[in-house]
């Protein structure tokens, strides 16, 4: 009995052995399983992950090249900006330049207006100058051919006078 009782015996400890293994497979296929879908859950979110990281990488390329070529236009902008306060100061430069030479032109203008306004002061005194010693000409020159005109008539008087005694006839003109 004890050689069957122990082969029962082993051949119980064996068959709960197997169904143990069987069980413990069947927990690890369970758990292989569950790691399995797990594990393509996370693949499937690495992929997407991975999906995100290469449209954030495009992403982040396009940022890039847009700052670049922002970086460039700022460059150029203020290369821009540098040449036109350059030109700003050279204009500030010309119009100093000019408001010298207005100040001087019109000093001199200051200048033309004070010799011409003297000068038709002087001209205006020398003009009624000339009036008044016109005026006493025209008048000595009335009197003197009034005057001459008077004696031409008593010389004309007499010349007919003269004729008429001496019996020439009157001439008519």
């Amino acid at each position: 009995m004890t050689d069957a009782s122990e082969n029962e015996i082993t051949t119980q400890i064996l068959i709960q052995i197997r169904d143990e293994m069987r069980a413990m497979r069947e927990s690890f296929e369970a758990r292989f399983d569950a790691i399995d879908a797990r594990m393509d859950r996370i693949e499937a979110r690495m992929d997407a992950f991975e999906a995100r990281m290469d449209a954030l990488e495009k992403r982040m390329d396009s940022i890039e090249k847009r700052t670049t070529a922002a970086e460039k236009r700022g460059d150029n902008v203020e290369r821009a900006l540098v040449r036109l306060e350059g030109k700003i100061d050279d204009l500030a430069n010309e119009v100093n330049f000019l408001k010298g030479k207005v100040d001087v032109l019109e000093a001199r203008i200051d200048s033309i207006e004070e010799r011409s306004e003297s000068r038709h002061q002087e001209l205006f005194r020398r003009f009624n100058t000339i009036d008044a010693d016109l005026k006493k000409f025209a008048s000595v020159v009335n009197e003197a051919v009034l005057h001459y005109a008077e004696e031409m008539d008593t010389a004309r008087d007499r010349l007919n006078i003269v004729e008429t005694k001496l019996g020439i006839p009157y001439r008519s003109e």
